[in-house]
C-alpha cells in the first residue's frame, strides 16, 4: 500500500494529523532509542493511525504514511521558521511576509518544533547581531561629541534594530493568534473523535448482543 502513490494531504488533513499526534508528542518525539521507548513509539503511532482514520473527512492512510508526513511537516516548519529569522536579519528589518503557517503554529504549540532563541540554535548569527550593541557605542562613551558620520551610523543602526523588533513582535503576535485558533479547532476535533468512539462502542455492544 505504501509503495503506491496516494493522494496528497490536504491542509485540513495535515491539521487533523497534528491534532492526533498532539496527544502523544512526548512519546513520539522522545530522543531516547532504547527498546522500551521504541515500543512505546510504535504503540503511540498505532493509536494515532486509529484516531486519524476514524475521521470522516480524511483519506485513509497507513501508519508509515502518517509517520513520514509528520516528519516532513516538522522539517518544513523548522526551515520556514529559520528562513523567517534570516530574512529579518539580512534585510535589516525583514520583509512584511510572515513565513509561519498554521502547521508551524500547531507544531510550536505542541513542542514538536522550537523556535530558535539562543546562540546554540540555527539562527545564532541573527541573535548575535540583533542582541549586540552598535559598534560605535564604546566610542560614544569616551567622547562627548561624535562626528556626523558616527551619529548617522548610530541612527541607522538604531532604526534597523527597531524595525527588526517590530517585525519580530508582529510575527509572534500572528503565531499567538494562530495558536488560539488551533486550540479552538483542536477542541472541535477532540469532540468529533469522542463522538466516533462512542458510536463505535455502541455498535460493538449491539453486535455482541
Amino acid at each position: 500500500m505504501d509503495k503506491q502513490r496516494s493522494k496528497n494531504f490536504t491542509p485540513l488533513e495535515e491539521e487533523i494529523l497534528l491534532n492526533c499526534v498532539s496527544e502523544y508528542t512526548k512519546v513520539i518525539d522522545c530522543k531516547e532509542t532504547n527498546a522500551l521507548k521504541s515500543d512505546a513509539k510504535v504503540k503511540a503511532w498505532l493509536s494515532v493511525t486509529e484516531l486519524y482514520n476514524s475521521q470522516s473527512s480524511v483519506t485513509k492512510r497507513s501508519l508509515n504514511q502518517l509517520k513520514s508526513k509528520y516528519k516532513n511537516l516538522k522539517a518544513a516548519s523548522r526551515k520556514r521558521l529559520a528562513d523567517e529569522k534570516v530574512e529579518i536579519f539580512v534585510t535589516g528589518g525583514g520583509s512584511k511576509t510572515i513565513y509561519a503557517t498554521e502547521a508551524d503554529a500547531l507544531l510550536v504549540a505542541n513542542g514538536a518544533v522550537v523556535r530558535p532563541l539562543n546562540s546554540w540554535d540555527s539562527d545564532a548569527p541573527y541573535e548575535a547581531v540583533t542582541s549586540a550593541k552598535p559598534a560605535s557605542a564604546n566610542w560614544l562613551r569616551r567622547n562627548r561629541r561624535p562626528n556626523a558620520s558616527l551619529r548617522a551610523a548610530e541612527a541607522l543602526s538604531a532604526a534597523a534594530s527597531a524595525r527588526r523588533a517590530a517585525v519580530e513582535r508582529e510575527s509572534n503576535r500572528k503565531i499567538e493568534l494562530m495558536e488560539i485558533e488551533h486550540q479552538r479547532r483542536r477542541m472541535l476535533i477532540e469532540e468529533q473523535i469522542l463522538t466516533e468512539r462512542t458510536k463505535r462502542a455502541y455498535y460493538e455492544k449491539e453486535n455482541k448482543n
